[in-house]
């Protein structure tokens, strides 16, 4: 019996394109704080643009509120080594991947304090590959 493909430890996926023009429709609203990064442009973050951003919104806010990740890395990409010839399959495995579309939300956090949540979202901003903005609850 052959084994099934779910018994990889790194499924090789196809390569997706992600279309420019489309804006993201499952959450493009803020639904658990009223803080948060909205992505303005189409595009893909790596797991280290990830943490990177997280890491300096926690070293803002000082584990004084909620904060939430919208997004998960769970397309792996592939790359074959350097100097290798054509031909003799796809390369093995490299880094993870989000896909992000226009207008989705990718971080979200409770805070009082607007000053602080913006501060944090301006140096989040400087660690991310593509074009976000903060975006605001307002009762």
């Amino acid at each position: 019996m052959r084994s099934g493909l779910n018994n990889l430890k790194f499924r090789k996926h196809h390569i997706k394109f992600l279309n420019p023009y489309r804006i993201s429709s499952k959450s493009f609203k803020l639904t658990y704080g009223n803080f948060g990064i909205q992505s303005c442009t189409t595009g893909k973050l790596l797991a280290n643009h990830i943490e990177a951003a997280r890491k300096v919104i926690r070293r803002c806010i000082k584990k004084k509120t909620k904060f939430c990740i919208n997004i998960y890395p769970f397309h792996p990409v592939t790359k074959k080594p350097v100097a290798v010839r054509m031909g003799k399959g796809k390369g093995s495995h490299s880094h993870w991947v989000a896909p992000v579309n226009k207008g989705q939300v990718i971080y979200e956090m409770v805070l009082p304090n607007r000053r602080i949540g913006l501060k944090a979202f301006k140096k989040a901003k400087k660690k991310l590959p593509i074009g976000t903005q903060p975006i605001i609850f307002t009762y």
